[in-house]
């Protein structure tokens, strides 16, 4: 709850400076009540809640620290320029990056299946942290 509020928070005051800096510019930018902008605020929120029991999760099946944040920046971050060179409509399966459509605000998409496919992934690895620590450390 509180990594879902912390995200939120980092959501919405990324959303307000850059908004800032784009209308200073003189650049088209978005407000708070444009259509889809409050779903991704929200969602920015849920992701990065999500992305922390993930690490959680990969933190507890390696029983490692280390193991656990380099697993996480591998999976969330270096994939991604590995994922960059197959057709985007392969890309997009990849659970982190469907768990990211949630912050999108295009017209006439849905983030949720997206979003659903990343919770599920985060959920397998959440049910497999709890089986190995209840079999390891019970």
């Amino acid at each position: 709850m509180v990594t879902a509020v912390a995200g939120l928070a980092t959501a919405l005051t990324s959303f307000l400076i850059g908004q800032w800096v784009f209308a200073t510019s003189g650049v088209p930018h978005a407000g708070i009540g444009d259509p889809e902008v409050a779903r991704a605020l929200l969602g920015g929120g849920l992701y990065l809640a999500l992305i922390g029991l993930l690490g959680l999760a990969l933190g507890s099946l390696t029983r490692s620290t280390a193991a656990g944040v380099t697993l996480l920046i591998s999976l969330t971050i270096l994939v991604l320029a590995i994922l960059q060179l197959l057709p985007q409509r392969v890309a997009h399966l990849w659970p982190t990056i469907a768990g990211m459509q949630v912050v999108a605000t295009l017209p006439h998409s849905s983030p949720w299946p997206g979003f659903l496919l990343f919770t599920a992934f985060i959920a397998v690895f959440a049910a497999a942290a709890l089986l190995m620590f209840c079999r390891r450390d019970a």
